[in-house]
């Protein structure tokens, strides 16, 4: 789902572009390339992404599609006469083969973040200011574009204190004046084009590079990878009670810890002793304790391991080990045996069943879903019967279930029900201004043991998940579209 619409919508504005010039229109799709760019570049270093999923889907996929449109339209119009067309199909071939392969292969291993995608975002401005360069009066654009910029620097000086709101209403009223200004003094909309692509541009540009140095003031580490992007950020004084670190995947976090030498061993964020993990793992708690965790994160569940039980952790991602181990101290703190395997969490589980049979955990927390991305091979009925496997009579399977655009619990309880297994949702609400980090969280337990569903806190806690209409995702089928949430989740 994540990519067949972007690339149906590639393929037929290609489609439409080389089919014929009825498609492409100038007037319309060159304001939208100077249009939508900054509003998409705005979106994307906004720091909750605030938008409702509906309407970051339709942003994004029009304004990909008038991209889209734009680039290949041009490109249509820039063809040659038919001596020549052999060469220049050639080269729009190799074209797109240089950029996927920069995209999938030189990106992830020469960049630290996302930063072909403002890039892309700031081109179709650029492209609309060279096709126009003819028809500009250079005297007249530069000074237009050198106000609007140097009003907006102006605005941003500590001098004058203005909300972000009013900063983007009042350039984007005077780059609008500029650009009308521009027209008149030309004659000529083609010269308006110009301004107003080179002013989209520097907008994107400036989102981009305003929302990194904020980010940089408190990031340690910024990595990436195959995976994804990665940062650790710093807040407050190092060594201080109150400072903490937090691992972030995009606008996702992985976790966070407090710094104080009492404070930095309690489990924080979505882990605390009342969410879904906490109360599985510290429910009818044995002697000792064999736990299995898909997902690493900061490693903030060994802050519950004791000397004698063993926790191990799965974890796709090398970077976030590193990370994990390098700025934060929950793995080298834990009296209990630690353990991480490096690999496909279903894939490990696997082999290590075929090699040496079950692992025998006490409880399995599954926490791969709080992102936009989910793994979906991790929630389905061969994955839980997998999970089962290495699971003790007695044991609890934790499904970690906090997303903000995704609504999974009716999910799991549907794979419960079809494994026979009964389901309950614990939805943590921590108090204001807590100490501790915690964070809201949502956990679907699975278990068979009615010693564990007779506890008074589960009972007291666990609430009924109704599944209705809902189907069981297996390796042949899910519906992530169904399992979306319409609305923002705060």
């Amino acid at each position: 789902m994540l990519w067949i619409v972007p690339l149906a919508l590639y393929l037929l504005s290609f489609v439409l572009c080389f089919d014929s010039d009825f498609w492409y229109r100038r007037w319309l799709f060159w304001p939208a390339v100077v249009v939508l760019p900054p509003v998409m570049g705005w979106y994307l270093n906004t720091p909750q992404r605030s938008l409702p999923i509906a309407a970051a889907i339709g942003l994004y996929c029009v304004g990909l599609f008038a991209i889209c449109m734009f680039a290949n339209g041009e490109l249509a119009r820039a063809r040659p006469g038919p001596e020549r067309l052999t060469r220049f199909y050639l080269l729009l071939a190799l074209g797109g083969a240089v950029g996927g392969i920069f995209a999938g292969v030189v990106a992830p291993h020469f960049f630290n973040g996302y930063w072909e995608l403002p890039a892309s975002l700031a081109a179709p401005g650029l492209i609309v200011l060279w096709l126009t360069r003819g028809r500009l009066q250079w005297v007249w654009t530069v000074f237009a574009f050198a106000v609007v910029v140097g009003f907006a620097a102006f605005l941003r000086m500590d001098a004058v204190a203005v909300s972000l709101n009013v900063l983007y209403a009042s350039v984007s009223a005077l780059a609008l004046f500029a650009v009308g200004y521009t027209a008149w003094r030309a004659r000529s909309w083609l010269a308006a084009a110009g301004l107003a692509g080179a002013l989209a541009s520097v907008a994107v540009a400036w989102l981009s590079v305003y929302s990194v140095l904020e980010a940089d003031n408190r990031t340690m580490l910024r990595v990436r990878n195959f995976y994804g992007a990665l940062r650790v950020e710093q807040f407050g004084i190092p060594g201080a009670l109150t400072a903490s670190r937090r691992l972030m995947h995009g606008v996702i976090s992985h976790g966070e810890q407090l710094q104080g030498a009492v404070q930095r061993r309690l489990p924080s964020t979505y882990y605390g002793p009342k969410s879904g993990a906490g109360l599985a793992l510290l429910t009818n708690r044995g002697e000792t304790q064999r736990v299995g965790v898909i997902g690493l994160g900061v490693g903030t569940l060994a802050a519950y391991g004791r000397a004698g039980d063993m926790v191990r952790f799965y974890e796709i991602n090398p970077r976030v080990t590193a990370a994990a181990r390098s700025h934060f101290t929950y793995l080298a703190d834990s009296p209990a045996t630690v353990e991480v395997a490096q690999g496909d969490a279903r894939l490990l589980m696997q082999q290590e069943l075929d090699a040496q049979g079950s692992q025998r955990f006490d409880v399995i927390v599954v926490d791969a879903f709080s992102g936009d991305a989910i793994p979906m091979h991790l929630m389905t009925r061969e994955a839980l019967a997998l999970y089962g496997k290495h699971l003790l009579p007695t044991g609890v399977i934790a499904f970690h279930i906090s997303n903000r655009h995704l609504l999974l619990a009716p999910v799991v309880k549907r794979l419960a029900e079809d494994a026979g297994m009964q389901a309950l949702r614990m939805h943590f609400e921590p108090v204001p201004n807590n100490l501790t980090l915690e964070h809201s969280s949502e956990y679907v337990l699975l278990t068979r043991d009615p010693r564990f569903l007779q506890d008074p806190v589960i009972r007291e806690r666990g609430e009924a998940i109704d599944a209705a209409g809902v189907t069981t995702w297996t390796d042949d089928h899910s519906n992530l579209l169904g399992a979306l949430r319409w609305t923002t989740k705060p």
